[in-house]
């Protein structure tokens, strides 16, 4: 089933003039075989045989010109005369013998990586583990079909990636790309997450000054406080306020809504970023997803202590309310009463030494019954 949805793949994707290439080299290889049949029976032997060498010869040049590009990668055809490098999309193609040749060929299809740990540094200097999930490719094709991105897009950064990348198998050119997305994709991360503290992660509120610059037009983003109590009303743009901006980020045709919460809005301002300057510079596209965080075992320590001192502390505060209450009700007493608060103290004393003994001495009673019973 799958190799049948190659093969209609691969003829979706052909070209017109491939189609017409193909069928022009069968008209020629028909016109030949019936010459060779009118030669042979109507000239002589030797002359038959040295035509037919001949045109065997032309057939063998012309047939190693014509290529089959596989779905979903790009040959990059290099005059050897000019140097000239010329793009060549999925279906059948012909490269001039001789004069041109195959100098890269651009598997497109893209390459998950296992999720990593990346740590960062928030705002207020604490460290910060991030789990995020990276994906790339050779930014040539569309997303869905095998053609080359409107405009010359797809062409230019094909061509870009086979002068900007040197690595010569696929294993090499893999581990090549994967390195340059994992620098690139740090860099912007840590970037981000140098914006908020750690208090903000933790609430996964944008804070206000927060900011991200539009990958189209470069116009500021910016999270700002709206009316009263501005500390609980902050919002980042929900679109590029950029008069000239079309807002059409990504190949996708889908309008940049940045979103609103902090670990999402780190997200998807590394993935625009990274994929930007990795797509003009190397023609490589890339998608970055922020899957989890973690915490660090001496921030989750630190908090525990900060929560441990300031349950000591109300606990403190609430005995300091109390004897506050004790102090003010014995001096109302004394102002009804004319008693001394020394003698009330001494007679509150008296009676929690009485209870103190009663008690004993029940536990003592207690304790002998039990033994008289048994």
């Amino acid at each position: 089933m799958e190799e049948k949805k190659e093969i209609r793949m691969f003829f979706k994707g052909m070209p017109l003039i491939s189609g017409l290439l193909l069928g022009g080299v069968i008209g020629i290889v028909l016109i030949l075989i019936f010459s060779l049949l009118y030669l042979i029976f109507y000239i002589r032997v030797e002359y038959a045989i040295l035509i037919i060498i001949t045109i065997t010869a032309i057939i063998g040049v012309i047939g190693s010109g014509i290529k089959i590009v596989p779905p979903r990668h790009v040959f990059m055809v290099r005059n050897r005369i000019t140097g000239e490098l010329i793009p060549k999309a999925p279906g059948l193609t012909f490269v001039v013998p001789v004069i041109e040749e195959v100098f890269r060929d651009h598997d497109c299809h893209p390459v998950v990586e296992t999720p990593t740990v990346v740590d960062t540094i928030t705002k207020d200097a604490q460290t910060l583990k991030l789990v995020i999930l990276r994906s790339y490719w050779i930014d040539a094709l569309e997303r869905e079909e095998d053609k080359f991105k409107k405009g010359e897009k797809g062409k230019e950064r094909a061509k870009i990636a086979a002068i900007k990348i040197s690595g010569e198998t696929r294993e090499e050119i893999k581990k090549e790309v994967g390195e340059l997305v994992k620098n690139y994709s740090e860099a912007y991360l840590k970037k981000f997450v140098a914006q908020a503290s750690l208090d903000d992660f933790e609430k996964d509120t944008i804070p206000e000054g927060f900011e991200v610059e539009c990958p189209r037009c470069g116009s500021k983003l910016i999270a700002k406080g709206e009316g009263e109590a501005k500390e609980n009303k902050i919002k980042f743009p929900e679109y590029c306020p950029g008069e000239k901006c079309d807002a059409d980020w990504s190949e996708r045709e889908k309008k940049v809504s940045f979103p609103q919460t902090l670990l999402s809005l780190v997200s998807f301002a590394t993935s625009i970023w990274t994929d930007k300057e990795l797509a003009e510079r190397f023609g490589i596209g890339c998608d970055i997803k922020v899957l989890s965080r973690e915490m660090p075992g001496e921030l989750v320590r630190t908090k525990l202590e900060e929560q441990i001192f300031e349950a000591k502390e109300r606990v403190k505060r609430a005995e300091k309310r109390a004897k506050m209450v004790e102090a003010e009700t014995l001096r109302d007493f004394h102002q009804r009463t004319k008693i001394s608060p020394s003698l009330v103290y001494i007679i509150d004393q008296v009676r929690g030494i009485v209870e103190g003994i009663i008690s004993v001495v029940r536990k003592e009673e207690e304790e002998k019954e039990r033994k008289e019973e048994k």
